[in-house]
C-alpha cells in the first residue's frame, strides 16, 4: 500500500510530449462506513491510501513546480541540438510569493467584542507562545501551492503546565504524509485523521497513526517482497474526544493558486527559451560558401584570424555569407505578453510595471491593473481559511477549559480571525461613506463601521473611535461649565445668555 517514501526529489513530471501535465485539483477522501473501528480501521486505511497517492503525486509535482523543477528543464531540441537553452521563469513562486505576502501583511489575530478583550488577549498570547504567526504562513503556503494543508492540535500534560504556559502543542502536517477521511453521507462528517511517516533506516516501514473521535490506532505496514505485513497494531481512547487533524482547504476543489495555468507557464517558459536560442543562433550562424572550396586549414585560420581568402571555381562568383534566420521578437514578445496577462488575470494577481500613472483615475487604474482581483482573491482566500480555524479554535478551547484555564471563557462563535490587510483602494469614497452613515440618525454607528470597508477590523475600530468620542465630549463639558467666579473652564469669561 504506501510508497517507499525514497522518490527522487528532483524528478521533473512530464507527459510524452515533454511538457507538463494539467492537474485538476486533490481528491477528497470518503469512506461508506459509519464509523471507523478497530474491526475496520486497516481496510478503510487500504482503500483511502489509494486515493491518497494520486493526491500525492500531484503535490509533490506541484511542490517541485513551486521550487523550480519545471518541465523545461527536460527540453530536448532535434534542431541544432547544441544551442537548447532551457530557461524557467518561476511565475509559480512569484504567484505564492505574492498571494502569501498579501494576505498575511499582518499575521492573523483573534477579536471579539468589549466585553471578550481580556480573554481575547490571552488566547492571543498563547499562539504566539506556539509561533502560530509561522505556522500560519506555512498554512497558506502549502494551501497556495497545492490546494490544501493540514495541522495538528495536540492537549499536554495539566501535571507540567504552571501560569501562563500553553495547555496545547500546534504542529502543522506535511500534506504529502497526511489526509483526512469524510463520510459518503450528505453531511461529509470527517471520520478520521491519518497522519503517517516512513522509517529513516527501513524504507520498507511506514507508521500511522489515525485520530478518531473516540479512538486513536497506530500500526505499522512493512513491505516484504511482494506483500504487506500490518504489525504493532496499538489503540487507545481519545481523550479530547476530537478529532486533532484539521484540513485547511483553498477551496472546494482543492487547486493551488497556479495550478489552473500550469500549460500557460508551460507555454510562457518554451517561448522564453526560444527568445534565448534565437539570439544565440543569430551569433552563430552557419556560414554559406559560394563556388569556392576549403579545406580544414582555412577554416581554421577563419576562426582564429576572423578573416578568410577565397579563390572562385571555374571563374563563377565566389562568395561567403551567413546563413541568417528570420525570427520575429516583436510578435513573440507579443505572444509572450499575452501570456503574462491571461496568466495575472486568471490567478487574481495585479499587473506592475505597465507605465501607467496612478494620479489620474486611482480607483479606475487599481481595477484595470488588477489590484481588486488579487483582494477579492485574498478575501475568499480569508473564509476558507476562517472555516477551518473556527473548528480548530473549538479544540483548542475545550483544552483551554480541561486543563483549567478558566481565564478564557470564550465560545468560537465569540472570536473572529482578522487579517489587517492594508487596503487603499477607494479611500475617499469610503471614507465619505462612512461620514455620511455616522451623520444618518437612524443607522447605527457600529453598522456605519462594518459597512463602510474601511477598517479590516471594523468591531476594533469602533471601539477605539467609542472610546475617543466619550472622552472628546467629556473635555468639551469639562471647558463648557463655568466655575464659581463664573468663568468657563478653559479660562475664559462666562458670555451672557441672551
Amino acid at each position: 500500500m504506501p510508497d517507499n517514501g525514497n522518490e527522487n526529489q528532483n524528478q521533473i513530471h512530464t507527459t510524452n510530449n515533454g511538457y507538463g501535465r494539467a492537474l485538476f485539483g486533490r481528491k477528497v477522501i470518503y469512506t461508506d462506513e459509519s464509523e471507523i473501528t478497530a474491526s475496520n480501521v486497516v481496510a478503510v486505511i487500504q482503500d483511502a491510501f489509494m486515493t491518497h497517492l494520486i493526491n500525492r503525486n500531484d503535490i509533490s509535482y506541484l511542490y517541485d513546480y513551486y521550487k523550480g523543477n519545471q518541465p523545461i528543464l527536460e527540453r530536448i531540441k532535434e534542431i541544432r541540438p547544441e544551442i537548447c537553452n532551457k530557461v524557467v521563469v518561476n511565475l509559480a513562486y512569484d504567484i505564492v510569493d505574492f498571494k502569501v505576502s498579501y494576505l498575511l501583511g499582518s499575521p492573523f489575530s483573534y477579536v471579539s467584542d468589549k466585553e471578550k478583550i481580556n480573554s481575547v488577549n490571552i488566547l492571543n498570547d498563547y499562539m504566539r507562545q506556539v509561533n502560530k504567526e509561522a505556522q500560519d504562513r506555512e498554512i497558506i503556503e502549502w494551501n497556495h501551492i497545492c490546494g490544501t494543508a493540514y495541522r495538528h492540535i495536540q492537549a499536554l500534560d495539566p501535571k507540567g503546565i504552571g501560569d501562563g504556559d500553553v495547555p496545547y502543542e500546534m504542529v502543522t502536517l506535511d500534506p504529502r504524509n497526511t489526509f483526512i477521511i469524510y463520510s459518503s453521507t450528505y453531511k461529509k462528517t470527517r471520520l478520521a485523521g491519518v497522519t503517517y511517516t516512513v522509517s529513516e533506516t527501513n524504507g520498507q516501514i511506514t507508521h500511522f497513526v489515525i485520530y478518531t473521535k473516540k479512538k486513536i490506532f497506530s500500526f505499522d505496514i512493512e513491505k516484504k517482497e511482494e506483500r504487506e505485513v500490518t504489525k504493532a497494531f496499538r489503540e487507545k481512547n481519545n481523550p479530547l474526544g476530537e478529532i486533532p487533524i484539521f484540513e485547511y482547504p483553498a477551496n472546494n476543489a482543492r487547486l493551488g493558486a497556479f495550478e489552473v495555468v500550469l500549460p500557460l507557464l508551460d507555454a510562457y517558459n518554451r517561448i522564453s527559451s526560444n527568445d534565448v536560442d534565437g539570439v544565440e543562433q543569430q551569433i552563430q550562424s552557419f556560414l554559406k560558401f559560394m563556388n569556392c572550396d576549403l579545406d580544414a586549414d582555412a577554416l581554421e585560420n577563419l576562426k582564429r584570424w576572423g578573416a578568410i581568402k577565397i579563390k572562385s571555381i571555374d571563374g563563377a562568383p565566389a562568395d561567403v555569407d551567413t546563413v541568417k534566420t528570420d525570427y520575429s521578437y516583436d510578435g513573440a514578445n507579443i505572444t509572450k505578453n499575452d501570456i503574462y496577462r491571461n496568466i495575472m488575470l486568471i490567478c487574481g494577481m495585479p499587473i506592475t510595471g505597465n507605465g501607467k500613472s496612478l494620479s489620474a483615475n486611482n480607483g479606475a487604474i487599481l481595477l484595470s491593473n488588477g489590484w481588486s482581483q488579487a483582494e477579492a482573491k485574498a478575501r475568499a482566500s480569508e473564509v476558507m481559511f476562517k472555516g477551518s480555524e473556527r473548528l480548530m479554535l473549538n479544540l483548542v478551547l475545550k483544552i483551554c477549559k480541561e486543563n483549567g484555564k478558566n481565564e478564557i471563557k470564550l465560545r468560537s462563535t465569540d472570536i473572529d480571525c482578522k487579517s489587517p490587510r492594508t487596503n487603499y483602494e477607494n479611500m475617499q469614497v469610503k471614507a465619505q461613506v462612512l461620514c455620511e452613515m455616522l451623520n444618518t440618525p437612524r443607522v447605527h454607528p457600529k453598522l456605519a463601521f462594518e459597512s463602510c470597508g474601511l477598517f479590516s477590523d471594523p468591531a476594533n475600530a469602533y471601539l477605539i473611535s467609542e472610546e475617543h468620542y466619550k472622552e472628546t465630549l467629556e473635555t468639551w463639558a469639562i471647558k463648557s461649565t463655568p466655575d464659581e467666579d463664573g468663568v468657563n473652564g478653559d479660562g475664559g469669561e462666562e458670555k451672557d445668555k441672551v
